[in-house]
């Protein structure tokens, strides 16, 4: 019943807006002089409160298949809106409660609706069906009207502008419920920016068969490109690395486009894409202010650590010359000049000045460096915080009264 309550109000929100009317459109043709009095409509009153409260119960009334209070329901929506598709909804009503009973006052009631709907609404959107329902209830006045079977096919989908092919013949508007042939029938449902779906179905004799279609959008195309390496997101999830083999397949609607590389700014753009949509999006990427600090520190760090390397040797050269003067000395048999002393006693002084200086520098170089290691691996674009799947729209729902022929059901258009 909610399924059916649902697919049953896509029509009202269809139909335009229209200005109060002061009084029910009449009839084009009385009925026979010799006819029970058909219902008159009654004034206009405009409250769109109650009109969209009745026709909510209209709706489920019908849905339930109680046809008679649908009846009321209607009537009371066309006094507090004054607009021409409770009229069509009326004639649908009445049309079945005289296919279901046999009561002649309800087809005649049933055109007349269908006549004050396309006299409210010469261009209205079921002009044909109704037409085609006028057209039909004239030509079974007579004694063997009760005595017809109808099979027929109720078609409906939520898609906008969708039209249906049945047995590959012309495109049919939507919602259609035609009547067919007993046995085997293929319908084919389309819409601009939708892929096509297609159904083979079977009827038996004197069965109404509802098929409710819902078309899959086609797809738009985003062709991502950015440094080699840097990794593609859609909607917060990981989808690969660039360059990409090939352009991103999204549905319709609202996507978020991420490009991630580390010591890089992270690259967002929010997409609102439409079917067939094709989009290139290039992606710069600049360096982080922790990567620009990250490379200094490893350049001076690096530096300092060669620093210190060349420091080391030559406190190794010093060490060498001091034992080599350390050496002569002690082999001297005769004094020894002072000037070898002193030379030998510099050596070593410059010796330990170097090792001091070389193991200060180490020990910085190596903070440095180690500081712009860890700066340098933990500069992390934040994907976590920052790539996620957009919000989505607020859904705003209007009631669209979807009273096909021989549909017991119902639908809500809507907009997400």
């Amino acid at each position: 019943m909610w399924l059916a309550t649902r697919l049953c109000a896509a029509w009202l929100s269809s139909q335009p807006a229209a200005a109060p009317a002061a009084a029910p459109p009449p009839a084009d043709a009385p009925p026979p002089a010799d006819a029970p009095q058909l219902d008159a409509l009654p004034e206009v009153e405009p409250d769109p409160e109650r009109a969209s409260a009745a026709w909510e119960r209209g709706a489920a009334a019908f849905a339930a298949g109680r046809l008679d209070d649908a009846i009321e329901q209607f009537e009371l929506t066309y006094r507090y809106s004054g607009r021409p598709g409770p009229l069509f909804s009326l004639g649908q009503a009445h049309r079945h409660l005289w296919e279901n009973t046999g009561d002649a006052r309800h087809r005649r009631l049933a055109l007349q609706r269908y006549r004050q709907y396309l006299l409210a609404d010469p261009d209205g959107r079921r002009k044909l069906e109704a037409q085609r329902w006028i057209g039909m209830l004239e030509e079974l006045e007579g004694p063997d009207e009760v005595d017809r079977i109808f099979t027929r096919l109720a078609i409906t989908a939520a898609t906008p502008h969708a039209t249906a092919r049945i047995d590959g013949g012309a495109p049919l508007q939507l919602p259609l419920t035609p009547d067919v042939e007993p046995g085997r029938h293929t319908v084919q449902v389309e819409a601009p920016g939708f892929h096509p779906q297609r159904r083979e179905v079977d009827l038996p004799q004197g069965s109404t068969l509802p098929l409710v279609f819902e078309l899959e959008p086609r797809e738009a195309h985003v062709a991502v490109s950015g440094p080699a390496g840097a990794e593609v997101w859609v909607d917060g999830e990981r989808v690969g690395p660039l360059p990409a083999r090939a352009a991103l397949s999204l549905r319709p609607g609202a996507h978020q486009i991420g490009v991630a590389q580390r010591g890089r700014t992270l690259f967002v753009r929010e997409l609102e894409l439409a079917a067939e949509q094709r989009l290139r999006l290039d992606a710069e990427l600049e360096r982080t202010g922790q990567r620009k600090v990250a490379l200094a520190a490893v350049t001076v760090g690096a530096i300092a650590e060669a620093t210190a390397l060349g420091l080391m040797g030559a406190a190794f050269e010093r060490q060498h010359r001091a034992r080599t003067l350390q050496r002569q000395l002690e082999q001297a048999a005769h004094g020894v000049p002072r000037e070898h002393v002193v030379a030998r006693d510099e050596a070593i002084a410059q010796r330990n000045a170097l090792r001091t200086a070389a193991i200060a520098t180490t020990v910085v170089g190596a903070v440095v460096l180690t500081t712009g290691l860890l700066l340098w691996f933990t500069d992390r674009p934040p994907v976590a915080s920052q790539l996620r799947r957009p919000s989505r729209r607020s859904a705003s729902w209007r009631p669209a009264p979807l009273l096909a022929p021989s549909v017991v059901g119902a639908a809500v258009g809507g907009r997400l």
